[in-house]
C-alpha cells in the first residue's frame, strides 16, 4: 500500500502560488511553508513531523539540513531530507529570521520529494497558470497601495499599521512577515480600513 494518498500530492490552490526574484534577478514560484504545513495537516493530521538541524554558521546565508517523516496508518515512515537556505535581503535582517526562514524552504523542498508541490517544476505547468499569477500580483500590489494610502490618511506608523493587520488576520506579530501574506489577507486588511 502506498504510503501517500493520490489527494496529497494533487497540486495545490494556483491562488497559492507565489513568485519571488532570486540573486541574480530571475523570477521563480513558491509556496509558503505555511501552506505546504496546511497541506500536510489536511491530508495526514499529526502523522509527520519536521526536523531541522543548522549545517553553517554563515553571516550571510545560513543553512540547514532539514527532514520530513510522514507516517502511514500502519505506523509506517518514510523520510525526506534535504538542505534549506535564505540569503540576508536587507541589513535589518537577523540570523534568527534567515535561520527560520531556511527552515522554511527546507521543509518545502523536502515536501517536494513526496511529490507535494512538485508541479512548481513543470515548466508547461507554470505556463499555464503564468498569467493567472500576473493578475493576482496585479490584485495585491492594487491593494498594498491602497492600505498604504488609508494607512497615511489616518497617519498611522509602520509600527501601529502592523498591529492593526496582525489584530484583523488573527497572528502573532512576532510571527508577522508581509511576506507571508496572501491576496486573501490583504482583502481583509483593505475592508478593514474600508469599515472603519
Amino acid at each position: 500500500m502506498s504510503l501517500l494518498k493520490k489527494e496529497i500530492t494533487e497540486p495545490l490552490d494556483v491562488s497559492l502560488v507565489r513568485t519571488g526574484k532570486d540573486s541574480k534577478g530571475n523570477e521563480f514560484y513558491y509556496y509558503n511553508y505555511i501552506d505546504i504545513a496546511k497541506h500536510l495537516n489536511k491530508h495526514l493530521g499529526l502523522a509527520w513531523s519536521y526536523r531541522v538541524t543548522p549545517v553553517v554558521n554563515d553571516a550571510s546565508e545560513p543553512l540547514v539540513h532539514a527532514s520530513l517523516t510522514i507516517t502511514d496508518e500502519h505506523g509506517q515512515e518514510c523520510t525526506r531530507e534535504q538542505y534549506g537556505s535564505s540569503l540576508f535581503s536587507s541589513a535589518t535582517d537577523s540570523y534568527a529570521e534567515k535561520l527560520k526562514a531556511s527552515a522554511s524552504v527546507g521543509l518545502t523542498k523536502c515536501a517536494s520529494l513526496f511529490g507535494i508541490g512538485i508541479e512548481l517544476y513543470d515548466k508547461a505547468y507554470l505556463k499555464g497558470i503564468k498569467s493567472m499569477l500576473q493578475e493576482k500580483e496585479d490584485k495585491i500590489a492594487a491593494l498594498k497601495s491602497s492600505i498604504k494610502n488609508a494607512a497615511k490618511e489616518k497617519k498611522l506608523s509602520n509600527a501601529e499599521l502592523k498591529t492593526i493587520t496582525c489584530e484583523v488576520l488573527g497572528i502573532d506579530q512576532e510571527n508577522y512577515s508581509s511576506d507571508l501574506l496572501s491576496l486573501e489577507d490583504y482583502q481583509k486588511i483593505k475592508e478593514f480600513f474600508d469599515n472603519n
